[in-house]
């Protein structure tokens, strides 16, 4: 059941680094003072292609598993989504927990 949309990694992957360099304030850093532009590789913006784009995937898989077995296994999909979503929801978490400990003021 895990398939490849060709262009998909790509485009999520530079979706996700408009949210790190938005976060960064890259743009005002490197002199993009142009509003449009901030707001084109913003965010918000990174955030959406990047749920429109999993939301299709997600999409395609469950029309591919009806297609194939006439039926879909909500409990199987939503264990899948969990295989995939925890581990790494609880990385940030453990990570966010103990970002106040590694700044040292000075």
């Amino acid at each position: 059941m895990n398939e490849k949309i060709l262009g998909f990694d790509g485009l999520r992957g530079i979706s996700v680094l408009f949210v790190i360099a938005s976060h960064a304030e890259i743009w005002s850093r490197i002199g993009g003072d142009n509003a449009a532009v901030a707001s084109i590789f913003s965010a918000h913006v990174g955030v959406s292609i990047f749920f429109v784009l999993s939301g299709s995937l997600i999409t395609h898989l469950l029309i591919k598993e009806k297609k194939e077995t006439g039926s879909i296994d909500l409990r199987a999909f939503y264990a899948r989504r969990a295989l995939r979503i925890f581990p790494l929801y609880y990385l940030a978490v453990f990570f966010r927990a103990i970002a106040p400990t590694l700044h040292k003021p000075t």
